[in-house]
């Protein structure tokens, strides 16, 4: 009986162990992903905007921590409407998660504008816009590449195949 608990015991920690191994490998895959799509993204961004040399350096410098703060925006605004599908929260808790959210929304409004200024003082009004534009365009094309890709999986076939 001992032997059997103990073998157990011991078949469970490598099954968790490996559970482990296995999330951390695909948080770092994710990680590599979204670094590699980011790294498109601002060469995308870069060509869209005609960056010359004097610019180039303020502006990714400034644009980046945008990136990172909106990012950080975005991920406590689903945490929020998270907590908010689950409907076996008080009505309290419900209404404070919405007050949070008005909040959230307003601090990504402020550091829209807050952005808007920094990075006119790099690059001129129409780069801007040109910004704005790539930005909406690229994440277009990135979805439409990943329901493709998504459409092709589900039919059997892989990228390779394709190629």
């Amino acid at each position: 009986m001992k032997i059997n608990l103990f073998l157990f015991s011991g078949i469970f920690l490598c099954i968790l162990s490996l559970n482990v191994l296995a999330q951390e490998d695909i948080k770092d895959r994710f990680a590599e992903k979204r670094e590699e799509i980011n790294q498109i993204k601002k060469e995308y961004i870069g060509q869209r905007i005609n960056l010359d040399t004097t610019q180039e350096n303020a502006f990714w410098e400034k644009y980046d921590i945008y990136i990172e703060k909106k990012m950080r925006l975005k991920q406590q605004m689903a945490r929020t409407r998270r907590q908010n599908d689950n409907l076996t929260i008080s009505d309290q808790e419900l209404n404070e998660n919405i007050e949070k959210l008005f909040v959230l929304n307003q601090e990504e409004l402020d550091l829209e504008k807050q952005s808007k200024s920094e990075l006119l003082k790099i690059i001129n009004i129409r780069q801007l816009a040109e910004l704005y534009r790539s930005e909406k365009e690229f994440i277009r094309k990135l979805l439409h590449t990943l329901r493709g890709r998504g459409a092709h999986m589900e039919n059997g076939n892989n990228r390779k195949e394709e190629e």
